[in-house]
Order: C-alpha cells, then sequence, then structure tokens
C-alpha cells in the first residue's frame, strides 16, 4: 500500500477487501450456479485476480493477532420429550404436504430435491428447502410451509437455550394466527385445522417446559463456565457470542441476564445482541441505529457480551474482544 499510495501513475489498481465469506446467490443447492454468482460479483467490481496473504503471513501476524481456537464438544440431551413433540407435528404436516408437492413443482419449475425435506438436525438445508417452497407456495398458499418454519426455530432455539425460550416463541407465533384465522375462507380453515395440531401439542410442551432439567443442556453449562472464567480473570472483557438465528440472539442475551450463577450479567443491562438491518423489525431486525448504538455500547464497556448473528458483525471492535 505504501508503494502505491507513492506512485503517480494515472491508474492504480483497486483493492476490495471483503470482510465476510461471498454470496452464493439463490441458487445454494447447485454448486456450479454457487461458483457463477461469485464470479459474477468479481465481475461487476472489474475484478481481475482474487487473493488472499500467503507469503507474508508472519508480517501480517505483527499487525493482527491471529485467534486461538479452542474446540470443546458437548453433548447433546439423551433424551429431549420436547424436541420428540415438534418433529412429530412437523412429520404430520410434511407428510400431508407431499402428495401436492410435485404439482406445486411442476408449477413454480422446481427440482426433485427441492421439494424433498431432509432431516430436521439438517439445519441449513431443512431451511433452505422449506424456505424454497414457502417462496414458491406464495402463489397458491403457504400456511403449513410457514408453520413448519415456525416449529424448525423453536427446534434451533430449544437446541441451545432452555425449552422455555422455544416454548414460549411458539405461543407467540401461535397466538398471531389464533387473532387473524376466525373466517371462513380456505386460507382460514387451513390455518385452523394446523391451530388445532398446536393446540394438542402445547399441553404435552408446557409439561416439557415444566419438568425441564437445565443440568442436561450441556452446552449451556460449558457456556456459563466459559464466561463465568474469564470475567473472573478479567472483569472488562468483551465478548463476541455468534449464533446462527435472529431469535437465538435475543433469546440467549435474555437468559444469560437470567442466570444467578453468572453475577457480572444477572439482572443488568451488559449484556446485548445484534442482528441484520436487512429484515423488518416485525421480523425480529434491528435498525442501523440500534446498531451503531450497540456497537458504540459494546466499545466503551457499556456492553461487555454481545450476542451476533453471522451477518451482523459489521463494524464491531473484533480486536477489542478477548473471547
Amino acid at each position: 500500500m505504501e508503494m502505491l499510495e507513492k506512485s503517480n501513475l494515472p491508474e492504480n489498481p483497486q483493492i476490495v477487501g471483503l470482510t465476510a465469506s461471498m454470496g452464493v446467490g439463490d441458487t445454494s443447492l447447485d454448486i456450479t450456479a454457487c461458483y457463477q454468482h461469485m464470479l459474477n460479483l468479481c465481475s461487476n467490481l472489474h475484478s481481475e485476480t482474487i487473493s488472499t496473504v500467503r507469503h507474508q503471513l508472519d508480517n501480517l501476524k505483527s499487525h493482527v493477532m491471529p485467534p486461538v481456537d479452542v474446540v470443546t464438544r458437548v453433548k447433546r440431551p439423551a433424551n429431549d420429550p420436547f424436541l420428540d413433540y415438534v418433529e412429530r407435528v412437523m412429520y404430520k404436516i410434511e407428510n400431508e404436504m407431499k402428495p401436492h408437492l410435485p404439482k406445486l413443482a411442476e408449477m413454480c419449475k422446481l427440482k426433485k430435491e427441492e421439494i424433498e425435506f431432509p432431516l430436521h438436525s439438517n439445519n441449513s438445508r431443512y431451511q433452505t428447502v422449506v424456505g424454497t417452497l414457502k417462496k414458491s407456495a406464495q402463489r397458491v398458499q403457504d400456511s403449513e410451509m410457514r408453520f413448519l418454519l415456525h416449529y424448525f426455530h423453536s427446534i434451533l432455539i430449544n437446541d441451545l437455550l432452555p425449552s422455555s425460550f422455544a416454548f414460549h416463541y411458539l405461543q407467540e407465533k401461535m397466538s398471531d394466527y389464533k387473532q387473524n384465522s376466525g373466517g371462513s375462507s380456505h386460507i382460514d380453515v387451513i390455518n385452523q385445522r394446523l391451530l388445532g395440531y398446536y393446540q394438542d401439542l402445547q399441553k404435552k410442551l408446557y409439561e416439557c417446559v415444566k419438568n425441564e432439567k437445565l443440568q442436561n443442556k450441556e452446552i449451556l453449562k460449558e457456556l456459563h463456565l466459559i464466561l463465568k472464567k474469564q470475567f473472573e480473570s478479567d472483569p472488562n472483557s468483551r465478548c463476541l457470542i455468534f449464533v446462527a438465528t435472529r431469535n437465538c440472539a435475543s433469546k440467549l442475551a435474555d437468559h444469560l441476564k437470567k442466570v444467578p450463577e453468572l453475577p457480572i450479567f444477572y439482572n443488568k443491562e451488559n449484556v446485548g445482541y445484534m442482528v441484520s438491518s436487512n429484515q423488518s423489525l416485525s421480523a425480529g431486525g434491528q435498525s442501523t441505529q440500534e446498531q451503531q448504538q450497540m456497537i458504540r455500547d459494546f466499545d466503551c464497556g457499556k456492553v461487555k457480551v454481545l450476542v451476533v448473528t453471522s451477518v451482523a458483525e459489521e463494524g464491531v471492535n473484533i480486536a477489542a474482544c478477548n473471547l
């Protein structure tokens, strides 16, 4: 860069630094299409090469300290009745939809793999398939896909947090449907049928929440232990926690403020979250102003732990993080 600044060339090379992975477009199931999408991005930027530091790593490390990655394996609970009950309803809805999907695929020109439901444990794949079906079915009727996505998001929340958070998430979503499904239209009839499934499920989930043993959530125990050690050794630490979804970000931040074993956060406002500003506020997004304020609070230490989604870390001072 010093050579570039000192040069008197009429046309200087343009260098664009990407702080995150390049997108793959709307066709993530097609590797060739993903590859073409990235090439198109480079072409639009008039890029002739794609490069990364290889030969000057020592020089790079003198300016940027590389992170120390420690992988800790944790086990999911051997028995998770909340997950079992939710998956049963999801399978029921999926099986009811399957006879109608070939017609939808023909009408919307979908491939065979785009109408096949993957395992619920395959998070990104399941979300992609159901998201594609939901987008396609908007031409006709997409209630089933909406309900499946709500149940799927509750599984993601339950995988990370106490089941009470997943239960309250479902209660909020189903309450919205109850308020708007009192008519006799075709869509109202479908929503009422799907709400009936949840009515049967609701009591079982409530019992799961009431009887849950939090010590079974090994991932939470490990997270609490890591945070406790870090902030006991350095109370002025900054910590970034990355999660997969907006719902998990807000709910994990809320959870950490309610753990008595973490007195530095208990009933305090020094844990925050930040999610993408690309989503509407009603969909769980944040305004640019909210994001900027959260970044300022994190930089000055008012917020010590910031839970973020993978698309929302833009502008966060990573160098200031201890963890």
